[in-house]
């Protein structure tokens, strides 16, 4: 693949950075149960699609994309810290331990572990551990079967673990998985056109499946009813909306949606500071209800306000501090 970008992947990760926007906006909702199995799975998938072929060691591919996650999760950690100020002994370990929470949501006395704006940034360690069991099912292509039943394995003994493991070690060999759901998509058949009702009958089951499982919430190891609808769940999603992202390629509306897939990385990192400040401007200022169909409306205006920012916010940052994304 070289440094080729496929576009339609771009316009997928900026549907993906909408949802996961929109997730956060307090406007969600019900919407949660719709939307909530595919908008992680979907960037899992992604990098999976795009990855290269595994043409080093393990440990030479581990360096690299671990230098590439880790610099800009020490970066933003760090400046959401200094922003929220918040110093305290949990705020600080929670940037080593990587999780939101030490317990399962539900715990008594629960300790919070991330808290101001810096939560969605358990996405990047949590890419980092899943590289590995994906980079093992990608040497060891012969034993695939056997790993990913092995990854499924651990993923339901994990489920009974009484603390979230830093890192998200608890949930890395199920987003391996989604990972290598995507590296089968990038060499299957799936590219070639379906007709409409191919579509539409994916839909229906995507709609079935996200109200089989119910809400979930991977960050904090819930994964709905059961982890295996769970991967159905963002598998189907992600198809549906990679034939959406294929359909909308060369349009405005693709062009638009590619460019803010491109920054992504740190669109999801500043997404809870833009959204609060947005709140604040919205609500505190111009005095905007904070419920009601007016609401609804203004937060969708809050969605696009925060990717549109964060985009020229990782422009400049792209223009004026290259080594952190290298």
């Amino acid at each position: 693949m070289g440094s080729e970008r496929l576009e339609y992947v771009d316009i997928l990760k900026g549907i993906g950075i909408l949802l996961v926007i929109f997730s956060h906006s307090g406007a969600e909702g019900g919407a949660m149960m719709y939307v909530g199995g595919v908008f992680i799975p979907l960037f899992f998938i992604a990098s999976g699609y795009t990855s290269k072929p595994l043409n080093q060691s393990l440990l030479s591919s581990l360096r690299v994309r671990t230098l590439r996650l880790l610099k800009p999760y020490s970066f933003f950690s760090i400046v959401l810290l200094l922003l929220y100020q918040r110093f305290t002994v949990l705020d600080i370990s929670g940037i080593f331990y990587s999780r939101y929470c030490l317990y399962p949501y539900g715990s008594g006395d629960n300790l919070i572990l991330m808290g101001g704006g810096s939560p969605p940034l358990w996405f990047l360690t949590s890419l980092l551990t899943a590289s590995v069991p994906f980079f093992l099912l990608q040497r060891y292509s012969k034993y695939t079967s056997w790993l990913i039943l092995l990854f499924l394995a651990y993923t339901f003994v994990c489920q009974f673990l009484p603390v979230l493991l830093p890192w998200s070690l608890d949930t890395a060999c199920l987003m391996a998985i989604f990972m290598y759901m995507g590296l089968l998509l990038r060499n299957g058949r799936w590219q070639q056109d379906f007709p409409l009702t191919y579509g539409l009958m994916l839909l229906v089951v995507y709609v079935l499946l996200c109200t089989l499982n119910g809400e979930l919430n991977v960050s904090v190891r819930e994964y709905g009813c059961s982890f295996l609808l769970y991967l159905l769940t963002g598998l189907t999603g992600t198809v549906i909306l990679l034939r959406v992202s294929r359909f909308l390629q060369g349009s405005r509306i693709g062009e638009f949606l590619a460019t803010i897939g491109r920054h992504s990385l740190v669109i999801f990192c500043i997404q809870m500071f833009l959204l609060r400040l947005c709140h604040q401007f919205f609500h505190a200022v111009l005095h905007f209800p904070t419920e009601g169909l007016l609401f609804y409306g203004v937060s969708m205006v809050k969605v696009l306000l925060v990717a549109v920012i964060g985009l020229y916010i990782s422009k400049t940052m792209m223009k004026y501090m290259p080594w952190l994304f290298k």
